[in-house]
Protein backbone atom coordinates (compact mmCIF):
# COMPACT_ATOMS: atom_id res chain seq x y z
CA UNK A 1 0.00 0.00 0.00
CA UNK A 2 1.48 3.39 -0.93
CA UNK A 3 1.30 6.12 1.78
CA UNK A 4 2.81 8.69 -0.10
CA UNK A 5 0.20 11.73 -0.21
CA UNK A 6 2.71 13.92 -2.51
CA UNK A 7 2.84 16.70 0.20
CA UNK A 8 5.99 18.71 0.26
CA UNK A 9 7.52 19.81 3.54
CA UNK A 10 5.85 23.38 2.98
CA UNK A 11 3.16 21.91 3.30
CA UNK A 12 3.34 19.45 6.03
CA UNK A 13 5.25 22.57 7.84
CA UNK A 14 2.04 24.67 7.27
CA UNK A 15 -0.87 22.09 8.41
CA UNK A 16 1.44 21.75 11.70
CA UNK A 17 1.02 25.76 12.33
CA UNK A 18 -2.99 25.56 12.13
CA UNK A 19 -2.21 23.88 15.48
CA UNK A 20 0.16 26.21 17.08
CA UNK A 21 -0.75 29.26 18.41
CA UNK A 22 1.03 32.47 16.92
CA UNK A 23 1.39 35.86 17.03
CA UNK A 24 -1.01 38.34 15.15
CA UNK A 25 0.79 38.51 11.78
CA UNK A 26 1.71 34.96 12.38
CA UNK A 27 -2.42 34.56 12.18
CA UNK A 28 -2.07 36.79 8.94
CA UNK A 29 0.27 34.62 7.36
CA UNK A 30 -1.64 31.31 7.89
CA UNK A 31 -4.86 33.10 6.75
CA UNK A 32 -3.06 34.54 3.70
CA UNK A 33 -1.63 30.77 2.83
CA UNK A 34 -4.81 29.17 3.67
CA UNK A 35 -6.85 31.46 0.50
CA UNK A 36 -3.93 30.71 -1.67
CA UNK A 37 -4.50 27.35 -1.13
CA UNK A 38 -8.18 27.26 -1.75
CA UNK A 39 -8.47 25.91 2.05
CA UNK A 40 -11.67 28.26 3.82
CA UNK A 41 -10.79 29.89 6.92
CA UNK A 42 -13.70 30.35 9.46
CA UNK A 43 -13.51 34.17 10.65
CA UNK A 44 -13.61 32.40 14.34
CA UNK A 45 -9.74 31.36 13.35
CA UNK A 46 -8.01 34.51 14.68
CA UNK A 47 -10.08 34.14 18.54
CA UNK A 48 -8.65 30.71 18.87
CA UNK A 49 -4.75 31.87 18.63
CA UNK A 50 -3.70 32.73 21.47
CA UNK A 51 -1.38 35.82 21.40
CA UNK A 52 -0.18 35.91 24.77
CA UNK A 53 0.14 32.52 25.91
CA UNK A 54 1.04 34.29 29.22
CA UNK A 55 -2.51 35.54 30.22
CA UNK A 56 -3.90 32.18 30.89
CA UNK A 57 -0.81 30.79 33.18
CA UNK A 58 -1.37 30.97 36.81
CA UNK A 59 2.34 32.24 36.54
CA UNK A 60 1.09 35.72 35.66
CA UNK A 61 -1.07 36.08 38.13
CA UNK A 62 1.95 35.35 40.84
CA UNK A 63 2.99 38.19 42.74
CA UNK A 64 5.52 37.11 45.22
CA UNK A 65 5.21 38.44 48.92
CA UNK A 66 8.14 39.58 51.04
CA UNK A 67 8.07 36.02 53.21
CA UNK A 68 7.88 34.27 50.23
CA UNK A 69 11.05 32.24 49.94
CA UNK A 70 13.37 28.79 49.53
CA UNK A 71 12.63 27.52 52.94
CA UNK A 72 8.86 28.18 53.79
CA UNK A 73 7.67 24.68 52.54
CA UNK A 74 9.82 22.89 55.12
CA UNK A 75 7.20 22.27 57.44
CA UNK A 76 5.26 19.93 54.95
CA UNK A 77 8.44 17.65 55.26
CA UNK A 78 7.14 16.21 58.26
CA UNK A 79 4.33 13.49 57.35
CA UNK A 80 1.41 13.02 59.94
CA UNK A 81 1.82 9.23 61.02
CA UNK A 82 -1.62 8.26 59.76
CA UNK A 83 -0.19 9.02 56.60
CA UNK A 84 3.55 7.53 56.65
CA UNK A 85 2.47 3.99 55.43
CA UNK A 86 3.17 2.98 51.20
CA UNK A 87 -0.66 2.89 51.19
CA UNK A 88 -1.11 6.58 51.89
CA UNK A 89 0.19 7.82 48.29
CA UNK A 90 -3.33 7.49 46.82
CA UNK A 91 -1.78 5.51 43.67
CA UNK A 92 -1.86 1.54 43.83
CA UNK A 93 0.71 0.56 41.12
CA UNK A 94 3.15 -2.91 40.87
CA UNK A 95 6.54 -2.81 42.31
CA UNK A 96 9.12 -1.83 39.29
CA UNK A 97 12.22 -2.51 41.50
CA UNK A 98 12.41 -5.78 43.03
CA UNK A 99 14.85 -4.62 45.46
CA UNK A 100 13.08 -2.23 48.02
CA UNK A 101 14.65 1.64 48.79
CA UNK A 102 17.65 0.50 51.98
CA UNK A 103 17.04 2.51 55.55
CA UNK A 104 20.87 3.44 54.91
CA UNK A 105 19.40 4.98 51.67
CA UNK A 106 16.83 6.61 53.82
CA UNK A 107 19.25 7.38 56.59
CA UNK A 108 21.14 9.23 53.75
CA UNK A 109 18.50 11.13 52.64
CA UNK A 110 17.54 12.28 55.82
CA UNK A 111 20.79 13.63 56.74
CA UNK A 112 20.06 15.84 53.49
CA UNK A 113 17.17 17.13 54.36
CA UNK A 114 18.48 17.88 57.93
CA UNK A 115 20.95 19.77 56.19
CA UNK A 116 19.35 21.39 54.80
CA UNK A 117 16.37 23.07 56.97
CA UNK A 118 16.12 25.52 58.63
CA UNK A 119 16.75 25.16 62.84
CA UNK A 120 13.00 26.09 63.37
CA UNK A 121 11.99 23.02 61.52
CA UNK A 122 14.31 20.50 62.06
CA UNK A 123 13.05 19.09 65.00
CA UNK A 124 9.86 18.75 63.61
CA UNK A 125 11.11 17.20 60.81
CA UNK A 126 13.22 14.93 62.54
CA UNK A 127 10.38 13.59 64.28
CA UNK A 128 8.11 12.91 61.43
CA UNK A 129 10.16 12.33 58.62
CA UNK A 130 8.85 9.89 55.95
CA UNK A 131 9.51 6.38 56.78
CA UNK A 132 11.70 4.08 54.04
CA UNK A 133 8.53 2.14 53.39
CA UNK A 134 6.80 5.55 52.24
CA UNK A 135 9.66 6.94 50.05
CA UNK A 136 9.95 3.72 48.31
CA UNK A 137 6.11 3.40 47.40
CA UNK A 138 6.97 7.51 46.29
CA UNK A 139 10.20 6.24 44.18
CA UNK A 140 8.02 2.94 42.72
CA UNK A 141 4.68 5.02 41.50
CA UNK A 142 7.10 7.40 40.20
CA UNK A 143 8.93 4.83 37.41
CA UNK A 144 5.31 3.47 37.09
CA UNK A 145 3.56 6.68 35.90
CA UNK A 146 7.11 6.93 33.76
CA UNK A 147 6.31 3.88 32.01
CA UNK A 148 2.99 5.33 30.78
CA UNK A 149 4.89 8.35 29.18
CA UNK A 150 6.27 8.49 25.51
CA UNK A 151 9.60 10.11 26.29
CA UNK A 152 11.42 9.04 29.41
CA UNK A 153 14.30 10.68 31.24
CA UNK A 154 15.51 7.92 33.51
CA UNK A 155 16.56 4.71 32.26
CA UNK A 156 14.87 2.15 35.28
CA UNK A 157 16.82 -0.90 33.57
CA UNK A 158 19.87 0.56 34.18
CA UNK A 159 19.09 2.56 37.81
CA UNK A 160 20.72 0.71 40.95
CA UNK A 161 18.33 2.59 43.27
CA UNK A 162 20.55 2.45 46.74
CA UNK A 163 23.50 3.14 45.14
CA UNK A 164 21.91 6.81 43.70
CA UNK A 165 23.00 9.87 45.42
CA UNK A 166 20.33 11.03 48.13
CA UNK A 167 19.45 14.13 46.44
CA UNK A 168 18.78 11.89 43.40
CA UNK A 169 16.96 9.31 45.52
CA UNK A 170 15.03 12.55 47.02
CA UNK A 171 14.32 14.34 43.63
CA UNK A 172 12.81 10.72 42.44
CA UNK A 173 10.69 10.24 45.74
CA UNK A 174 9.21 13.66 45.46
CA UNK A 175 8.57 12.96 41.40
CA UNK A 176 6.29 10.54 42.47
CA UNK A 177 4.83 12.40 45.40
CA UNK A 178 3.53 15.38 43.46
CA UNK A 179 1.27 12.99 41.42
CA UNK A 180 -0.75 11.69 44.48
CA UNK A 181 -3.74 12.43 44.77
CA UNK A 182 -3.45 13.29 48.50
CA UNK A 183 -2.79 16.84 48.86
CA UNK A 184 -0.32 16.28 52.05
CA UNK A 185 1.59 14.03 49.80
CA UNK A 186 1.66 16.60 47.03
CA UNK A 187 2.81 19.11 49.68
CA UNK A 188 5.47 16.94 50.85
CA UNK A 189 6.52 16.21 47.42
CA UNK A 190 6.60 19.79 46.32
CA UNK A 191 8.98 20.10 49.29
CA UNK A 192 11.23 17.78 48.96
CA UNK A 193 11.73 19.08 45.23
CA UNK A 194 13.26 22.62 46.91
CA UNK A 195 15.29 20.62 48.98
CA UNK A 196 16.55 18.90 45.71
CA UNK A 197 17.10 21.97 44.08
CA UNK A 198 19.35 24.05 47.09
CA UNK A 199 21.20 20.55 47.33
CA UNK A 200 22.24 20.79 43.67
CA UNK A 201 22.79 24.34 43.65
CA UNK A 202 25.17 24.31 46.28
CA UNK A 203 26.81 21.26 44.51
CA UNK A 204 26.90 23.40 41.37
CA UNK A 205 28.60 26.33 43.50
CA UNK A 206 31.20 24.01 45.05
CA UNK A 207 32.27 22.15 41.86
CA UNK A 208 32.79 26.23 40.22
CA UNK A 209 35.00 27.34 43.29
CA UNK A 210 37.05 24.07 43.22
CA UNK A 211 37.62 24.70 39.22
CA UNK A 212 38.33 27.98 39.81
CA UNK A 213 40.88 27.60 42.93
CA UNK A 214 42.94 24.56 40.76
CA UNK A 215 42.77 27.40 37.91
CA UNK A 216 44.20 29.91 39.90
CA UNK A 217 46.40 27.54 41.37
CA UNK A 218 48.77 26.60 38.90
CA UNK A 219 48.57 30.12 36.91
Amino acid sequence: MNFELGLTDADIEFFDSLSRPGPPHQTRVIQEQSAQRGIPVSPEFSNHVDTNPLNDSPLSHWNPRAEDNAYMDQHYLSVPQHLDTPDSTGISRPRIFAEPLSKESRDAVFALVVKRCQRNTSTRIMQCFPSVELLDSLIQSFFAQQRSKIDTWIHESTMLLNQESPDMILTLAAAGAVCSDVEAIQRLGYAMLEVARLQVIGKVLLATMTVRFSVAKFQ
